[in-house]
């Protein structure tokens, strides 16, 4: 995943935000290993078309400072991802998967 593809990477964080909030026990299969599910190394050169609309409903202008806030930036997917992948490794060990039976 990268971003490219911003809306499904963001309700991806939240699925997984919400199931380690409410402690539950997923299994998950992928294609890639955690290290290596988000790539937030290429980024877009230019604005998603959501993003040309935002900016024009907040009028906000290409260059601007409000242009460089970090909703535009991807700075803070990079952030989410981060806790993403640790979320999901955390998720893994024994120890979430046994307080999980405490919770039920």
């Amino acid at each position: 995943m990268n971003l490219f593809i911003k809306s499904q990477m963001r309700r991806f964080i939240t699925l997984i935000d919400t199931l380690y909030d409410n402690r539950v026990r997923v299994v998950i299969s992928a294609e890639t290993p955690l290290d290596r599910l988000f790539d937030i190394t290429d980024k877009p050169t230019g604005l998603a078309d959501s993003e040309r609309t935002l900016m024009d409903d907040l009028n906000i202008k290409h260059g601007s400072n409000e242009a460089a806030a970090n909703y535009f930036t991807g700075d803070e997917e990079a952030f989410a991802f981060d806790r993403t992948i640790s979320r999901l490794f955390e998720m893994q060990k024994k120890e979430y998967w046994e307080q999980w039976a405490k919770h039920r």
